[in-house]
C-alpha cells in the first residue's frame, strides 16, 4: 500500500480502488490513472476483466466514486502484470 496521489483537491489511496472494484464479478485487475490537461486533473479507472466477462462500466464508475471520493472514468482493458495502482502521469513544468 503507501501509495497516495492528490487529484482533484483529494488524496486517492492504492487499494481503496480495489475495495471498490470488489463486486465486480470476474475482475481481474484496477488501475487508476491520472493525468492533467489545461491545469485540470483527469482521473481514468483502467479494468481488466477476465475473458468473456461483461460489466456495466455506469455503475463501476459509482461503486468506485463512492470507495475513493473522486469521479473518475472507466474503461475496460488489459493491466500490465506489474503496474501501479496508481499511475500517476501528470507533468509539472
Amino acid at each position: 500500500m503507501g501509495d497516495a496521489v492528490k487529484v482533484k483537491g483529494m488524496f486517492i489511496r492504492g487499494g481503496r480502488d480495489r475495495q471498490g472494484a470488489q463486486g465486480i464479478p470476474r475482475n481481474r485487475a484496477v488501475q487508476a490513472v491520472v493525468t492533467r490537461d489545461h491545469h485540470q486533473d483527469h482521473l481514468e479507472y483502467v479494468l481488466e476483466l477476465a475473458p468473456g466477462a461483461a460489466v456495466d462500466v455506469a455503475l463501476v464508475a459509482d461503486a468506485l466514486r463512492d470507495a475513493v471520493k473522486v469521479r473518475g472514468e472507466v474503461h475496460t482493458g488489459a493491466v500490465p502484470e506489474n503496474a501501479k495502482r496508481i499511475d500517476d502521469r501528470r507533468v509539472w513544468k
